[in-house]
């Protein structure tokens, strides 16, 4: 048994302590096991005490590397599981599909809080601590010796089956609204389709009125592996799907028991819109943005060239995220900028606040008027994601 893996200066003694110390649940009797650090299992966490995510109701992440697919999904990446027992006050989230690339870490609230936290690689937990800095190798594969211990939760007791009658699948497929209703299959599943929009997406089941007691989340499921709900924790427990392609239509096959709900999330042939209940238009497409080439132009990258002419500057696009390196060796203090989707002076696109180091920024079209940013000297990624009818732009310092 071993409890840290030795590397060199990495993990000191007094890192670890304080990570332990950071666990806010008492825990009584025995704990077996190894780190999950086998070098192809990817996890990474945060300690919820972390000052940089002061007051988060919500725990976000999202990974990038350049000539890599994004493995969380695209922007905003994938909403992470609220831990439990010893690890309470912990959000974590598996990461697959990982390359052997260094992946860039934003950690954000869904709410347009957010920061860099740092990089990672393939292989073994990484969590970013309450200290504000990265713990690796830090969950265990546990075995826990209570001393008084409670009987399993057995998935096939004899308590009564959950009753979906009536309830819905609500979240970022239909805006959170009723208009997708369960169906219940004659082998006593239930089911319901959807039009991806994201490669992420979060969700509950529940009925019109939210009530507790028929409200399940908690809980992540990847395309072609199951997973499983339960009751959800008021409205920090979002569930989610992930892997997604966006435009697809996915079939979702819910197998209620007495405590849990299995959830299966598979694509479908059928591309046509609508849901199984026949009502409300919430799967009717939705377009992003088309970009041709994007570009940006501006004093904060050296002048005002037009798009696509000569010496103009374009963003480097990998599965649909685009990204610029912008190296600044001096402060820019209002500097201003704008962002175009093709060739020429037309279809621009501007925020209507400063842009500033760490943030996320919604440009909308505009025909007048330009961004502004002010950022200190040094290297930035800037990383754009179009979203419905406007662009999300995300600035990340990185390190000289």
């Amino acid at each position: 048994m071993k409890l840290f893996k030795k590397r060199t200066i990495a993990l000191a003694i007094a890192c670890a302590a304080a990570l332990f110390a950071s666990c806010r649940t008492e825990f009584e009797g025995e704990v077996e096991g190894e780190y999950a650090d086998d070098g192809i299992k990817t996890e990474v966490g945060i300690d919820s005490s972390a000052a940089a995510c002061s007051g988060w109701k919500k725990f976000y992440a999202y990974a990038f590397a350049t000539g890599e697919t994004e493995p969380l999904g695209a922007w905003p990446g994938t909403e992470m599981t609220a831990l439990t027992g010893e690890y309470a006050g912990f959000y974590a989230t598996n990461v697959t599909g990982i390359g052997s690339s260094e992946y860039s870490l934003i950690f954000h609230n869904g709410d347009g809080d957010q920061f860099d936290a740092g990089k990672f690689t393939k292989g073994g937990s990484w969590l970013w601590n309450a200290d504000g800095d990265w713990s690796d190798n830090w969950r265990f594969e546990t075995t826990v010796i209570a001393d008084d211990p409670e009987p399993t939760d057995d998935e096939e007791d004899d308590g009564e089956v959950i009753d979906l009658t009536g309830l819905c699948i609500r979240g970022d497929m239909n805006s959170w609204g009723t208009s997708d209703t369960l169906t219940k299959n004659s082998d006593g599943t239930y089911s319901v389709t959807f039009k991806a929009t994201a490669a992420s997406m979060s969700f509950k089941i529940s009925d019109a009125s939210w009530t507790a007691e028929k409200t399940y989340g908690m809980g992540t499921i990847a395309l072609g592996s199951e997973g499983e709900l339960t009751l959800a924790d008021g409205d920090n427990s979002n569930a989610s799907f992930t892997g997604l392609t966006n435009g697809t239509t996915y079939k979702v096959t819910i197998t209620p028991t007495s405590k849990k709900l299995k959830v299966v999330i598979e694509a479908t042939e059928n591309t046509e819109n609508g849901n199984n209940s026949g009502s409300g238009d919430s799967n009717t497409s939705i377009s992003l943005v088309e970009i041709e080439t994007l570009y940006i132009t501006g004093t904060l990258v050296g002048g005002w060239t037009e798009p696509g002419a000569e010496g103009s500057k374009a963003f480097t696009e990998t599965n649909g995220v685009y990204s610029y390196d912008l190296a600044l060796t001096e402060e820019a203090t209002g500097s201003e900028f704008k962002i175009f989707t093709k060739s020429g002076w037309d279809n621009g696109y501007k925020a209507s606040t400063t842009v500033t180091s760490g943030s996320t920024s919604k440009f909308e079209s505009a025909s007048d008027g330009n961004a502004s940013a002010t950022l200190a000297a040094g290297n930035y990624k800037l990383v754009v994601i179009p979203g419905v009818e406007c662009l999300y732009l995300t600035v990340i310092p990185e390190s000289n």
